[in-house]
């Protein structure tokens, strides 16, 4: 006579093991979808603050102005140089950051293509930092360069609506945390 088997109740370890990696997988996928909005940011700060480094390190190393001239208005910046840095037109040899696309005037569209928006002090709606060849910072209206040195801690805002962050630039050095 066969036995019957015992009706158990219960999972397998295999069923208990793959509920257990579709759920690792959900939950990877659900934390790289939310945060995009501040992920998009940090990443636009970061592309700023090496591009601000990346200006004064070619003027120390170069001995000509190199600087970012930025547009409050489209959110867009530029890496510049030139020679005579008290006559420096606000078109004067434009540099595309290295690394990104630019349009076709050399200049990084942040807040058109990534909804990024920058804001910083000062009247006008167009600003310049430039580096003399000591790496010293500069803060000038949009057509000069090289003629106000920067007298306190720079600010520069980044905002990813409802997100935003700061980039400081240190008075006499130009260092930037």
């Amino acid at each position: 006579m066969l036995k019957e088997k015992a009706e158990i109740k219960g999972f397998t370890l295999i069923e208990v093991v793959a509920v257990l990696i579709v759920l690792s997988i959900l939950a990877a996928v659900a934390v790289t979808v939310m945060g995009n909005d501040s992920a998009r940011l940090a990443a636009q700060t970061e592309a700023l603050k090496a591009n601000i480094r990346y200006s004064q390190a070619l003027s120390m190393t170069t001995g000509r102005c190199w600087g970012i001239r930025m547009n409050e208005t489209n959110g867009r910046y530029w890496i510049f140089n030139c020679d005579d840095p008290a006559n420096c037109p606000w078109d004067s040899n434009r540099v595309c950051p290295p690394g990104m696309e630019c349009d076709g005037l050399s200049r990084f569209r942040m807040g058109e293509d990534f909804g990024v928006s920058l804001s910083f002090p000062g009247e006008g709606n167009s600003r310049t930092l430039s580096f003399d060849d000591f790496g010293r910072p500069f803060w000038d209206s949009s057509t000069e360069a090289l003629q106000t040195l920067l007298a306190s801690d720079l600010t520069l805002t980044l905002t990813d609506s409802p997100n935003s962050t700061s980039i400081i630039i240190r008075a006499e050095t130009g260092f930037v945390p």
